[in-house]
């Protein structure tokens, strides 16, 4: 351990030098939750007595050590040539607090010292090479998602993360069944109101307190969440399905007008919503909440997309009716709330011609009464 003081002395008197073996400098900070330099310089302000056990601490490569003779005191500690290989942001965040770092700062950190060249190349390489933690990690012990993930359980062909990746095995597996935690959040904003935020800061739905207790509730079922995901995973298809019909034959004019409109920024999360919209004409009667909309069997999300398909398909035919919600090519708050209302309206009003499409999905969904 040493403390902040030590370690802003030296970046003090030595500045960028003390970073020469690093693969960075000082990334500098912003007021802001998401910036991890922010963070480092709160802690260091209130609390620093903690500091040393929030931060992963500092690696740094030395020319040569000595080390002294036990005494009461403990052992001095002499160290020459040394280069912070780990830990820059760290450094750099606690020495421009605009003040000394508290006393009782401390900081660990981890001095390496070897004649091999290969060794501390490897030390600087491995040091700065790590397995990113993503947003929706923060969420793998949530009580919601372990309940989630033990309801999915009982879904074939579906295996659902939850926030949590990695497992037991030292093979990393890439399941064709997987449901992205992301895409699950997109699915299930752009459903129940928000496809802005699904389209445009999906690390949000994980990291926003209020964004994700919107959309992962004590209601929220994994048999909801196959209902809104196989919707999304069925516009994409669809939008696939145009893609290579384009190229091997054409299209016809209404399949070309549903493909540009698949190809604007946000569409595929506006046709989720404006499906979830229409629920109540599609299903003929009112719905309290359509959290509780799911399948009447307990389907894969495969299936499910072929459940929704010809839903889909009715929908991008009238995709045109959703073009007012763009603004610059991408979907935008202020635009969807305007185009929505009369989206809806034109569906109800094709309510007959339509009648054997919507009997056919509505004997195939339910609303969960528990």
């Amino acid at each position: 351990m040493v403390s902040g003081e030590w370690l802003s002395g030296l970046y003090s008197t030595h500045q960028t030098d003390l970073f020469s073996a690093n693969l960075r400098g000082y990334l500098g900070s912003r007021q802001s939750d998401s910036n991890i330099n922010n963070g480092i310089k709160n802690t260091a302000r209130e609390e620093p007595e903690n500091f040393y056990v929030y931060n992963n601490g500092i690696t740094a490569v030395v020319l040569n050590y000595e080390l002294g003779r036990k005494t009461k005191a403990g052992r001095k500690l002499v160290i020459y040539g040394m280069s912070i290989v780990n830990g820059a942001q760290t450094t750099g965040s606690i020495s421009s607090l605009g003040f000394a770092p508290p006393k009782d700062l401390k900081v660990a950190i981890k001095f390496v010292k070897s004649a091999r060249e290969s060794i501390v190349s490897s030390v600087v390489q491995y040091n700065n090479t790590q397995n990113k933690i993503q947003a929706a990690d923060f969420r793998s012990n949530d009580p919601i998602q372990e309940r989630l993930r033990s309801e999915f359980e009982t879904i074939p062909n579906a295996e659902y993360e939850g926030g949590r990746r990695g497992g037991a095995s030292d093979i990393i597996r890439r399941s064709k069944y997987t449901l992205p935690s992301y895409t699950v959040g997109q699915a299930l904003a752009a459903f129940h109101g928000d496809p802005v935020t699904a389209y445009d800061k999906k690390s949000e739905l994980w990291t926003n307190e209020k964004h994700y207790r919107q959309i992962f509730t004590d209601r929220t079922s994994a048999r909801h969440i196959v209902f809104c995901y196989s919707l999304l995973s069925g516009i994409n298809s669809r939008k696939i399905a145009l893609g290579q019909k384009q190229k091997a034959s054409g299209l016809t004019s209404v399949e070309e007008r549903s493909l540009i409109f698949l190809n604007r920024k946000g569409s595929a999360y506006l046709l989720v919503w404006a499906a979830s919209e229409c629920m109540e004409t599609i299903v003929g009667k009112a719905i309290s909440n359509r959290i509780d909309l799911q399948f009447k069997r307990n389907v894969s999300p495969t299936h499910g997309e072929k459940i929704w398909l010809p839903i889909v398909d009715m929908f991008l035919s009238l995709s045109s009716q959703l073009d007012g919600a763009f603004s610059r090519d991408r979907v935008t708050n202020e635009s969807v709330v305007k185009v929505i209302p009369n989206f809806v309206g034109v569906v109800d009003s094709l309510k007959e011609p339509h009648k054997s499409t919507f009997l056919k999905f509505v004997g195939q969904v339910e609303l969960r009464t528990k």
